[in-house]
């Protein structure tokens, strides 16, 4: 009896009655999701600024991760959704751990300065150098957004362009602090620190690309598809221009239920 049950074709397994449980209940778990996913857009931006949030943030994105993949999986939303969400998760965990690493760096950097201007002979080097990086860190710095370059920019708009106020500060000293810099030791934890900072920019840019990806086939495609004059468009293959003018495919395309 249980083989024929199995084998009926009916949606009778513990993974159907989930699913439609999850289908009857798409509305909610859906706001649900979208409510997460501005949490953790706003924990994000705030963990720039305060980095006391950062675990939070990563547990939002997570969570909003862990929500999506049950709709995914489950046919209510697009794989692409998913896939955003997921990135999220990569990128703040990327961003957290390149953060404390910078962080390190900055303390090593300070401890190899004192050091490398006392063995020059240099009376007060912690002092120097402490001035050295406090002078850096008060004063006053640009900050490009894109092509526009903020001139004395507020510290918040700083740390959110370096992804982290550690991250901000890493740039300064690295850009202007000179007491007791040089030597192949500096050098290196220079090198560690920029690759850290080249990590988290890739990180940023992986990421924003996914989540423009929805905007570009949901939105973009289809108004230029329409713009566009049709001996422009002609030229595009049939089914890639449909595919272009619709706005739902790549969701459609992207959306099935495991199991199906």
């Amino acid at each position: 009896m249980r083989d024929a049950a199995d084998g009926d074709g009916f949606n009778d397994s513990a993974w159907d009655n989930f699913s439609g449980w999850v289908a009857d209940h798409a509305d909610i778990i859906k706001a649900i999701h979208s409510v997460l996913q501005k949490i953790t857009l706003a924990l994000s931006l705030l963990s720039f600024v305060f980095p006391v949030l950062a675990p939070f943030a990563l547990a939002a994105a997570a969570l909003t991760a862990g929500v999506g993949l049950v709709l995914a999986a489950t046919g209510q939303m697009s794989w692409l959704e998913f896939g955003v969400d997921l990135l999220a998760v990569a990128t703040m965990g990327v961003g957290a751990a390149a953060s404390r690493t910078i962080a390190g760096v900055m303390t090593a950097l300070k401890g190899t300065r004192v050091a490398r201007l006392a063995a020059q002979g240099s009376p007060n080097a912690l002092r120097v150098v402490t001035g050295s990086f406090n002078g850096v860190l008060k004063g006053r710095v640009a900050v490009k957004l894109g092509p526009l370059t903020v001139k004395n920019a507020p510290r918040w708009l700083e740390a959110y362009s370096a992804k982290g106020i550690t991250n901000a500060h890493f740039l300064r000293v690295v850009q202007s602090a000179k007491a007791g810099a040089g030597g192949p030791l500096d050098d290196i934890l220079l090198g560690i620190g920029k690759q850290e900072m080249a990590k988290l920019r890739l990180a940023g840019t992986v990421n924003l690309v996914a989540s423009q990806t929805d905007k570009l086939f949901s939105t973009y495609a289809p108004t230029l598809m329409n713009v566009l004059p049709e001996r422009v468009t002609d030229v595009v293959p049939d089914g890639v221009r449909d595919f272009l003018a619709d706005g739902d495919s790549l969701h459609r395309a992207t959306t099935w239920r495991i199991g199906s």
